[in-house]
C-alpha cells in the first residue's frame, strides 16, 4: 500500500482505487487481505510502473462509487457488488465472500447500485441479481429482475456440473453456492 499512497501523492488526481478483495477489507467485510492488492483502473489505462506488483481489473465504475477509506479510494460496496457481478472469476476467495455477502446487504445504496450497473450487459445484471438475493436483498433482486428480465441462463464463475440453478436471475452456480450453505469463510 505504501506504493499506492506515494502514487496518490504524487498525482492526487489520479482514477485509481483498490478492488475486488481488497475493497472488501477495507469496507470491513472480508476479514483476511489478499496475498496480492487489486486495483481497479479505467479500461486501457495502464498502471505506474511503481504499482507492477498489483492485481488489475478493468470494470465500469462511476466516481460516485468510489469512497475514501484510510485516505486511499476504494470501491464502495455497490460498485463491489457490481464488480463481483461483472467478473466472478477476478475475485479470488469465494469462501471470503460467501462470508461477507449477507453483511453487505444491509449496506447498499440501491440508486448507487443502479448506477454501478451503468451499461452493463445481460449477464452482469442476472449475476448481480443472483448477488442480491445470497445478500438476503430478495426485494432488490426482484425488482432488478423487474427491471432487466433475464433473458437465458448464464454461470457464475466456470461452467461445471453440480451446484444450483436461481430461478428468479437464472444463474448456474457450482462455486458460490456450495459456500453459502453455513461455511465460516475467511
Amino acid at each position: 500500500m505504501i506504493e499506492l499512497r506515494a502514487q496518490l501523492a504524487l498525482k492526487p488526481d489520479m482514477s485509481i482505487a483498490l478492488a475486488m478483495e481488497s475493497a472488501a477489507v477495507l469496507n470491513r467485510l472480508a476479514q483476511r487481505a489478499p496475498a496480492q492488492e487489486v486495483l481497479w483502473l479505467p479500461a486501457r489505462v495502464q498502471p505506474p510502473k511503481a504499482l507492477s506488483g498489483f492485481r488489475l481489473v478493468h470494470v465500469e465504475v462511476p466516481d460516485a462509487a468510489i469512497e475514501h477509506v484510510d485516505r486511499l479510494p476504494v470501491w464502495g460496496v455497490d460498485a463491489l457488488l457490481v464488480g463481483v457481478a461483472t467478473r466472478p472469476s477476478s475475485y479470488r476467495d469465494l469462501a471470503g465472500l460467501a462470508q461477507w455477502l449477507p453483511e453487505s446487504g444491509r449496506r447498499i445504496d440501491y440508486e448507487r447500485l443502479l448506477a454501478c450497473l451503468g451499461a452493463a450487459n445481460s449477464s452482469t445484471r442476472q449475476r448481480l441479481i443472483y448477488l442480491l438475493q445470497l445478500a438476503e436483498r430478495s426485494d432488490l433482486a426482484e425488482d432488478l429482475a423487474r427491471r432487466f428480465p433475464p433473458t437465458a441462463p448464464v454461470w457464475f464463475g466456470a461452467a461445471r456440473s453440480g451446484g444450483r440453478q436461481d430461478r428468479l436471475s437464472r444463474v448456474l452456480d457450482a462455486e458460490l453456492a456450495p459456500l453459502m450453505s453455513g461455511g465460516t469463510g475467511a
